[in-house]
């Protein structure tokens, strides 16, 4: 009977610690948002309760129009 092979290749083992940083980093990254969210706010002025009204203002038009990013209108 033949013996199996029990080696990883390196390729194997780059992707699964490059994985593992990735994943590290993307925790460390959300934890330090979350940690200067407070601060954030406070420096643009601006509280949980500022944002849409009502659903109209939840429209694609809404994000899309050049008005709303405060750019000058021209016609089409």
């Amino acid at each position: 009977m033949k013996q199996q092979s029990t080696t990883i290749e390196a390729w194997v083992i780059v992707v699964v610690v490059a994985a593992g940083i990735m994943s590290f980093a993307g925790v460390v990254v959300e934890t330090a948002v979350n940690i200067s969210f407070p601060t954030l706010m406070r420096e643009f002025g601006v509280s949980t309760s500022s944002g849409p009204v009502d659903d109209d203002d939840l429209s694609a038009d809404h994000f899309t129009d050049g008005a709303a990013l405060g750019l000058p209108q021209t016609a089409l």
